[in-house]
Order: C-alpha cells, then sequence, then structure tokens
C-alpha cells in the first residue's frame, strides 16, 4: 500500500515532524472534501436565488402598486374635470385586463423558477441518498376548489403553512406552477418553504456526513507487513485448544506498530482488563463501539473525543497473547460483529 510522508521543519531550532499518510486516509479525505465542497456550493447558490427571486417579486408587486395608485388618481381627476361625461368602461376594461395579464405573466415567471429550483433540490437529495421533501405552499389548496365555492375563516398568521385536516385531496407539489393564477401570498409562502427545505437539506447532508466518519471503516493497523492471524468464528484456543468463539480479528505486526482508530467517536475506556490487557474501548454512537486490545502503550483517556485515524496506542501482546498482536473488535449495540465487514478489503 502506498504511503505519503509530509516533513514540517520549523524555522531556526526545533525538530522536524512528520506526517505519514496511506491511501485509505486520503481516499477519504479527499471524498469528504468534495462532499462539503458540493454542499457549501449548493447552499450558496440556492441562496443567493432565493434572494434574487425574493427580491424581483417584491419589486414587482410595488410597480403593481404603483400602477393601481396612478390610475385611481387618472379616473378621479377625469371625474372631477368632466363630471357630466361618463368614463370610458371599455377602455378602462381594457386597460385592467392588460394589467392584470401583465401581473399573472411575472407570477408565473416567478413560479416557472421556483419549479426549476425544486427540482434542483429533489436532484441533490436523490444524489446524497437523503429523504423527499414533498411539501409546497400549495398542497393545502384543494384539487376540486373553485371561486365561487364558499370559504371563511380568522386570517390565521403567517410562517410556515398547516394542512387543514378537513381537506380531503391536497394537491400534489407541483401544482403552484401550473395555477394559472397564482397568487403573490402563495409564491411568497411557497420561496420561504422552499428555504426551510434547503436548510433542512443542509442539515440531512451534514448528519450523513457525520454518520459516515462515525462508522467503522479501514485498517486499525497499517504497517506494511500487518497478516490476520486468527479471524472472528469459532476456533481452536491458542492455550486450551478447546473450541471457543473468538469475537474479534487478530492482526499481526511488529511490536510498537501505532494503532488507530477506525471511526469517530469518544473513548469510553482506557486502561487494563482481564485477558485484554491494555485496551481502548471507543463509542461512536448508534450503538457502535470499537475495542483495541492487547496493546503495548496505552496514548488516549477516557472521554476523550477521537476522529477516524487517530493514534490511540502501539501494538503489544499485553493481557492473555501468544504475541505481538492486536486484538480488535467492532460490536453494534453489544453484540460482537465480523471486523472483516468493515474493512476496505478483507484478507
Amino acid at each position: 500500500m502506498k504511503r505519503w510522508t509530509v516533513m514540517l521543519v520549523p524555522e531556526g531550532l526545533g525538530s522536524t515532524r512528520t506526517l505519514s499518510l496511506g491511501s485509505p486516509q486520503l481516499w477519504i479525505l479527499g471524498v469528504s472534501s468534495v462532499v462539503l465542497f458540493l454542499l457549501l456550493a449548493t447552499f450558496l447558490f440556492a441562496t443567493a436565488f432565493f434572494y434574487r427571486t425574493h427580491v424581483t417579486a417584491q419589486r414587482h408587486i410595488r410597480d403593481l402598486q404603483r400602477i393601481n395608485r396612478e390610475l385611481a388618481q387618472e379616473q378621479a381627476a377625469v371625474r372631477e374635470e368632466r363630471p357630466e361625461q361618463a368614463v370610458d368602461e371599455k377602455a378602462l376594461a381594457e386597460f385592467e385586463r392588460r394589467i392584470r395579464e401583465e401581473y399573472e405573466a411575472g407570477n408565473r415567471a416567478i413560479a416557472a423558477e421556483l419549479s426549476r429550483l425544486r427540482d434542483e433540490e429533489e436532484e441533490i437529495r436523490k444524489l446524497y441518498g437523503l429523504s423527499p421533501r414533498a411539501n409546497s405552499a400549495a398542497e393545502w389548496v384543494t384539487a376540486d376548489a373553485r371561486d365561487e365555492d364558499g370559504r371563511g375563516g380568522p386570517p390565521g398568521r403567517g410562517g410556515a403553512v398547516a394542512q387543514a385536516a378537513s381537506d380531503p385531496e391536497p394537491r400534489p407539489p407541483h401544482v403552484i406552477y401550473g395555477l394559472a393564477r397564482p397568487s403573490a401570498d402563495l409564491i411568497l409562502e411557497e420561496i420561504r418553504v422552499r428555504i426551510e427545505s434547503l436548510r433542512e437539506l443542509r442539515d440531512d447532508t451534514l448528519a450523513a456526513q457525520d454518520k459516515v466518519a462515525r462508522t467503522p471503516s479501514g485498517w486499525p493497523v497499517r504497517h506494511a507487513k500487518r497478516r490476520i492471524t486468527s479471524r472472528h468464528g469459532y476456533r481452536k484456543d491458542p492455550f486450551t485448544y478447546a473450541v471457543r468463539h473468538h469475537e474479534g480479528l487478530d492482526i499481526a505486526a511488529p511490536y510498537g506498530s501505532p494503532v488507530y482508530a477506525t471511526a469517530r467517536g469518544v473513548v469510553i475506556s482506557a486502561g487494563w482488563e482481564n485477558y485484554y490487557g491494555h485496551t481502548v474501548r471507543i463509542s461512536h454512537g448508534n450503538g457502535h463501539e470499537t475495542v483495541y486490545a492487547h496493546l503495548s502503550r496505552v496514548l488516549v483517556r477516557a472521554g476523550q473525543e477521537i476522529n477516524r485515524g487517530d493514534e490511540v496506542g502501539r501494538l503489544g501482546s499485553t493481557g492473555r497473547s501468544t504475541g505481538p498482536h492486536l486484538h480488535y473488535e467492532v460490536r453494534v449495540k453489544g453484540a460482537a460483529k465480523d471486523p472483516e465487514e468493515y474493512l476496505p478489503v478483507a484478507r
């Protein structure tokens, strides 16, 4: 396995430090960096898009309000100057129709942009295997509602919408994008829903990334001469030769070889245990725990937070052992699992 060494040479007096990285660490670091970059880029793009859409909608509404005020002033002036003449109803109706069409065309354009954003969000959720966010502001409009149907109730409050229990047929999420006349209030509410959905997407992605970081993966011993000397399962006991179940994986390597944590977690114990000798136990959350036994040295303490790749001790032969090796266990909710299932390549 290829390894890369980074040397840190201080100016003046001081000792030179080296950092040794293997292919698994570089691969994991690269994947994590790409995922984090994609997440940040997606969130920044969505935030900028929502802000621009919101500003455009507000400006459009202000323009329409200004036109309505000017129209009212013109009508009032005409009545004052020529009270004996009737207002040209046909011209007025045509003017109102044109203004209404412009207003509705603007709303449809904004709704189309929201549709594009929602589709992009769904693709990102599928890419990262996250649960879909299906709701929109229009889900609470009944599919068979007509303008002449009776509606009512108190004005309510703004913010997140909630589905009425009496609504028998909620419309599908994309209904807002197919409405002939989507209202400004509905569009603004949809913008709020999409912003909240993107925040959830960010939180879900971070949670998924944390789950990956807390799942045991990789070899706890990276020495080039490592080898598996006893696998998980039933075997002959090396001392009594009776058939016993071996709950871990024995990995032999030169005495004093570094032993690394295979996932992020917290050290729950670090010290001497019967049969195991010097032992480190790490809890990774979600019921996952790893055990590193027969160490010659323990380099961590109970309560210490650990990241994948941190050195926790040195390989040894303490406790009930026939020679230098690491006894490595992976437990899920207390049950011992085959550690080879968590290795990148079984050996």
